[in-house]
C-alpha cells in the first residue's frame, strides 16, 4: 500500500523482538524491510540491515532446506543490489544480480521477478535501453499472468522511465498516463 515509513518503523521494531523469540522469522522480514528502506532512500540503514541480515542468515543456514537456502540467498543478494543501485555502484549491482540469479531455481517465484526488475534498472542506468525494455516486458508478462495488479504499478513506471531515458518521450508520456490510471484505480479499490 506504499506506506513505507510505517512499514520501515514496524520492521525496525520487530527485529529486536524476533532476535529474542525466533530468529528464523527474520529471513522473511528482512526482504520487506529492505524494500521499505530502498523506497525511502535510506541507503545507510539499508547497508546496516544487510550486514545484520547476513549474520542472522549465517546462523540459520544449517537448519534450512536446500530450497529455503536458495530463496534466502537470492533475497539477500537482491537487497545487496538495492543498496548498490541506490549508491549508483553499477559494477557491484551487476555482480550481486549474478549472485542472486545463481540461487533462483524457479522462474515463477517473486525473486525472479525482482531479478528482472533490478536487471532492467541496471540496464537503464547503463544506457542499454533496448535490453532494459525487454527485461521489463518479461516482468510485465509475469505480472499479468499472475494477475498481480499492485506490482504492475512500479513495472509500468519503470517502463515509462526507460522510455523517457531513451528519448522516446511520446511513448513515455503514454506509459506514465497508464501508470497513473492503474494506480488511481487500485487506490479507489482500496477505499
Amino acid at each position: 500500500m506504499s506506506h513505507y515509513e510505517e512499514s520501515a518503523d514496524a520492521y525496525e521494531k520487530s527485529i529486536p523482538l524476533m532476535l529474542k523469540i525466533d530468529e528464523s522469522v527474520l529471513l522473511d522480514i528482512y526482504p520487506y524491510y529492505c524494500d521499505a528502506l530502498e523506497a525511502l532512500k535510506r541507503f545507510d540503514k539499508l547497508d546496516q540491515t544487510i550486514l545484520q541480515w547476513y549474520q542472522v542468515m549465517q546462523k540459520q543456514m544449517k537448519s534450512l532446506s536446500p530450497g529455503d537456502k536458495n530463496v534466502a540467498l537470492a533475497n539477500y543478494f537482491i537487497a545487496c543490489v538495492q543498496g548498490s543501485l541506490g549508491r549508483n555502484n553499477l559494477n557491484d549491482a551487476e555482480r550481486y544480480l549474478n549472485d542472486a540469479e545463481r540461487y533462483i531455481k524457479d522462474k515463477n517465484r517473486y525473486e525472479y521477478m525482482y531479478l528482472l526488475f533490478y536487471r532492467a534498472q541496471l540496464r537503464m542506468l547503463q544506457g542499454r535501453y533496448d535490453e532494459a525494455l525487454q527485461l521489463n516486458a518479461e516482468r510485465l508478462r509475469m505480472c499479468n499472468f499472475i494477475d498481480d495488479k499492485p506490482t504492475l504499478v512500479p513495472v509500468h513506471k519503470q517502463r515509462a522511465d526507460i522510455l523517457m531515458q531513451a528519448g522516446r518521450f511520446k511513448e513515455a508520456a503514454q506509459m506514465y498516463a497508464r501508470t497513473y490510471l492503474l494506480s488511481d484505480s487500485l487506490n479507489r479499490a482500496k477505499s
